[in-house]
Protein backbone atom coordinates (compact mmCIF):
# COMPACT_ATOMS: atom_id res chain seq x y z
CA UNK A 1 0.00 0.00 0.00
CA UNK A 2 2.80 2.51 0.93
CA UNK A 3 4.74 1.71 -2.51
CA UNK A 4 1.13 1.90 -4.16
CA UNK A 5 0.73 5.89 -2.39
CA UNK A 6 4.26 6.92 -2.97
CA UNK A 7 3.80 6.43 -7.08
CA UNK A 8 0.40 8.34 -6.63
CA UNK A 9 2.30 10.97 -5.19
CA UNK A 10 5.07 10.83 -7.84
CA UNK A 11 2.38 11.05 -10.50
CA UNK A 12 0.68 14.10 -9.12
CA UNK A 13 3.53 15.67 -8.71
CA UNK A 14 4.66 14.93 -12.28
CA UNK A 15 1.06 16.73 -13.48
CA UNK A 16 1.66 20.08 -11.00
CA UNK A 17 5.22 20.53 -11.74
CA UNK A 18 5.87 19.52 -15.40
CA UNK A 19 2.73 19.64 -16.80
CA UNK A 20 1.95 16.19 -18.18
CA UNK A 21 0.58 16.10 -21.02
CA UNK A 22 -1.60 12.98 -20.36
CA UNK A 23 -2.60 14.52 -17.07
CA UNK A 24 -3.29 17.68 -18.46
CA UNK A 25 -5.84 17.14 -21.08
CA UNK A 26 -4.65 19.41 -23.50
CA UNK A 27 -3.38 17.68 -26.64
CA UNK A 28 -1.29 21.18 -27.78
CA UNK A 29 0.66 21.34 -24.81
CA UNK A 30 4.20 22.99 -26.48
CA UNK A 31 2.34 23.99 -29.35
CA UNK A 32 3.31 27.28 -29.90
CA UNK A 33 0.18 28.31 -31.65
CA UNK A 34 -2.39 26.37 -30.05
CA UNK A 35 -1.15 25.35 -26.12
CA UNK A 36 -3.86 27.96 -25.08
CA UNK A 37 -6.48 27.75 -27.66
CA UNK A 38 -10.22 27.89 -26.69
CA UNK A 39 -11.79 25.15 -29.19
CA UNK A 40 -13.20 26.47 -32.42
CA UNK A 41 -16.91 27.62 -32.85
CA UNK A 42 -19.21 26.19 -35.62
CA UNK A 43 -18.75 28.35 -38.22
CA UNK A 44 -19.83 25.76 -41.06
CA UNK A 45 -23.02 26.92 -42.65
CA UNK A 46 -25.96 25.71 -39.97
CA UNK A 47 -29.43 26.71 -38.52
CA UNK A 48 -27.96 27.31 -35.29
CA UNK A 49 -30.03 29.72 -33.38
CA UNK A 50 -29.12 33.51 -33.54
CA UNK A 51 -28.58 34.52 -30.04
CA UNK A 52 -31.55 37.23 -29.37
CA UNK A 53 -29.06 39.79 -28.43
CA UNK A 54 -27.91 40.12 -32.26
CA UNK A 55 -31.70 39.23 -33.54
CA UNK A 56 -32.38 43.08 -31.90
CA UNK A 57 -29.32 44.62 -32.83
CA UNK A 58 -30.63 46.26 -36.08
CA UNK A 59 -26.98 46.71 -37.67
CA UNK A 60 -25.68 42.87 -37.06
CA UNK A 61 -29.09 41.60 -38.39
CA UNK A 62 -28.92 44.21 -41.63
CA UNK A 63 -25.45 42.57 -41.90
CA UNK A 64 -26.47 38.78 -41.75
CA UNK A 65 -29.27 39.47 -44.11
CA UNK A 66 -27.58 41.69 -46.64
CA UNK A 67 -23.67 40.10 -46.41
CA UNK A 68 -23.00 43.66 -48.52
CA UNK A 69 -19.89 45.31 -47.94
CA UNK A 70 -20.90 48.76 -47.04
CA UNK A 71 -23.58 46.65 -43.87
CA UNK A 72 -20.42 45.02 -43.58
CA UNK A 73 -18.20 48.05 -43.36
CA UNK A 74 -20.50 50.10 -40.80
CA UNK A 75 -20.69 46.60 -38.32
CA UNK A 76 -16.69 46.92 -38.38
CA UNK A 77 -16.38 50.05 -37.73
CA UNK A 78 -18.65 50.21 -34.57
CA UNK A 79 -17.83 46.60 -33.19
CA UNK A 80 -13.66 47.09 -34.00
CA UNK A 81 -11.82 43.33 -34.22
CA UNK A 82 -12.20 43.46 -30.40
CA UNK A 83 -16.13 43.20 -30.59
CA UNK A 84 -15.97 41.05 -33.66
CA UNK A 85 -13.96 38.40 -32.38
CA UNK A 86 -16.65 37.58 -29.29
CA UNK A 87 -19.09 37.68 -32.00
CA UNK A 88 -17.02 35.23 -33.80
CA UNK A 89 -17.17 32.51 -31.10
CA UNK A 90 -20.74 32.36 -30.96
CA UNK A 91 -20.40 30.44 -34.28
CA UNK A 92 -23.14 30.32 -36.84
CA UNK A 93 -24.00 32.94 -39.02
CA UNK A 94 -22.37 35.69 -36.57
CA UNK A 95 -19.49 33.95 -36.86
CA UNK A 96 -19.83 33.96 -40.17
CA UNK A 97 -20.99 37.24 -40.59
CA UNK A 98 -17.82 38.35 -38.00
CA UNK A 99 -15.49 36.63 -40.46
CA UNK A 100 -16.60 38.38 -43.30
CA UNK A 101 -16.50 41.80 -41.62
CA UNK A 102 -12.83 41.47 -39.70
CA UNK A 103 -10.89 42.93 -42.59
CA UNK A 104 -12.79 46.35 -43.25
CA UNK A 105 -12.12 46.97 -38.83
CA UNK A 106 -9.07 49.10 -38.49
CA UNK A 107 -7.37 47.42 -36.08
CA UNK A 108 -8.31 44.02 -37.92
CA UNK A 109 -4.62 43.04 -37.49
CA UNK A 110 -5.46 42.29 -33.78
CA UNK A 111 -7.42 39.15 -35.07
CA UNK A 112 -4.82 37.26 -36.32
CA UNK A 113 -3.55 35.46 -33.21
CA UNK A 114 -7.04 33.93 -33.20
CA UNK A 115 -7.58 33.09 -36.75
CA UNK A 116 -4.47 31.33 -36.61
CA UNK A 117 -5.46 29.03 -34.34
CA UNK A 118 -8.64 28.78 -36.06
CA UNK A 119 -7.07 28.04 -39.13
CA UNK A 120 -5.51 25.12 -37.85
CA UNK A 121 -8.87 23.87 -36.15
CA UNK A 122 -11.62 23.99 -38.28
CA UNK A 123 -11.84 21.94 -41.17
CA UNK A 124 -13.62 22.37 -44.71
CA UNK A 125 -15.62 25.48 -45.91
CA UNK A 126 -14.76 27.34 -42.33
CA UNK A 127 -11.65 26.62 -42.73
CA UNK A 128 -11.79 27.91 -46.28
CA UNK A 129 -13.64 31.41 -44.90
CA UNK A 130 -10.76 31.52 -41.81
CA UNK A 131 -8.34 31.12 -44.48
CA UNK A 132 -9.85 33.85 -46.73
CA UNK A 133 -9.79 36.48 -43.73
CA UNK A 134 -6.70 35.86 -42.88
CA UNK A 135 -5.32 36.69 -46.71
CA UNK A 136 -7.90 39.84 -46.92
CA UNK A 137 -6.64 41.47 -43.76
CA UNK A 138 -3.01 40.80 -44.83
CA UNK A 139 -3.79 41.93 -48.30
CA UNK A 140 -5.55 45.91 -46.97
CA UNK A 141 -2.30 48.09 -47.62
CA UNK A 142 -2.29 50.21 -44.24
CA UNK A 143 -5.07 49.46 -41.45
CA UNK A 144 -5.48 53.34 -39.82
CA UNK A 145 -4.48 53.80 -36.20
CA UNK A 146 -1.17 52.85 -34.07
CA UNK A 147 0.35 49.99 -35.64
CA UNK A 148 -0.57 46.82 -33.43
CA UNK A 149 1.54 43.84 -32.92
CA UNK A 150 1.45 41.49 -30.46
CA UNK A 151 2.97 38.70 -32.64
CA UNK A 152 0.16 37.49 -34.03
CA UNK A 153 1.63 38.11 -37.32
CA UNK A 154 4.47 35.48 -37.10
CA UNK A 155 1.96 33.00 -35.66
CA UNK A 156 -0.33 33.30 -38.21
CA UNK A 157 2.91 32.85 -40.17
CA UNK A 158 3.91 30.21 -38.76
CA UNK A 159 0.07 28.32 -39.03
CA UNK A 160 -0.13 29.12 -42.34
CA UNK A 161 3.65 27.25 -43.39
CA UNK A 162 2.22 24.46 -41.14
CA UNK A 163 -0.45 24.29 -43.44
CA UNK A 164 1.61 24.26 -46.67
CA UNK A 165 3.87 21.60 -45.45
CA UNK A 166 0.82 19.11 -44.77
CA UNK A 167 0.52 16.82 -47.51
CA UNK A 168 -3.43 16.75 -46.53
CA UNK A 169 -4.26 19.88 -46.74
CA UNK A 170 -6.58 20.39 -49.66
CA UNK A 171 -4.79 22.11 -52.85
CA UNK A 172 -7.16 25.36 -52.98
CA UNK A 173 -6.41 25.93 -49.23
CA UNK A 174 -2.58 25.62 -49.76
CA UNK A 175 -2.62 27.49 -53.06
CA UNK A 176 -4.38 30.35 -50.71
CA UNK A 177 -1.59 29.96 -48.00
CA UNK A 178 0.59 30.38 -50.02
CA UNK A 179 -0.45 33.49 -51.95
CA UNK A 180 -1.03 34.82 -48.70
CA UNK A 181 2.38 33.67 -47.10
CA UNK A 182 3.50 36.23 -50.08
CA UNK A 183 2.25 39.23 -48.89
CA UNK A 184 4.41 41.78 -47.20
CA UNK A 185 2.41 41.30 -43.45
CA UNK A 186 3.78 37.74 -43.62
CA UNK A 187 6.84 36.78 -45.72
CA UNK A 188 9.32 38.34 -43.32
CA UNK A 189 7.97 35.78 -40.91
CA UNK A 190 9.21 33.26 -43.73
CA UNK A 191 12.52 31.73 -43.57
CA UNK A 192 13.60 29.63 -46.83
CA UNK A 193 16.09 27.32 -44.76
CA UNK A 194 13.59 26.26 -42.10
CA UNK A 195 10.46 26.37 -43.76
CA UNK A 196 10.47 24.40 -46.79
CA UNK A 197 7.28 25.50 -48.78
CA UNK A 198 6.54 22.14 -50.28
CA UNK A 199 4.87 19.15 -48.57
CA UNK A 200 7.89 16.79 -47.75
CA UNK A 201 10.42 19.31 -49.24
CA UNK A 202 14.34 19.04 -47.74
CA UNK A 203 15.58 21.86 -46.16
CA UNK A 204 16.89 24.82 -48.13
CA UNK A 205 14.14 23.99 -51.20
CA UNK A 206 11.43 26.19 -49.74
CA UNK A 207 9.56 28.51 -52.03
CA UNK A 208 6.63 30.29 -52.37
CA UNK A 209 5.94 29.31 -55.88
CA UNK A 210 2.29 28.00 -56.24
CA UNK A 211 1.57 24.00 -55.64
Amino acid sequence: MNRYVSWLWLALACCTLFGCQRCSGNPYQGDAILADAAAAPSLEPTDQPIPEAFQKDALWNQAMQSEDDIDLASLADREGASGLLDALEVGGKVGQTALAALPMADDAPVAFRRLSQLVLLTQGSAQQRVMQTIFSIAETPIHRGEPIDDGGAELCAMALTRLVQDSKTPAPLRSLAISTLRLPAFVVFVDASTNPMTPGAPPGSASVDGP
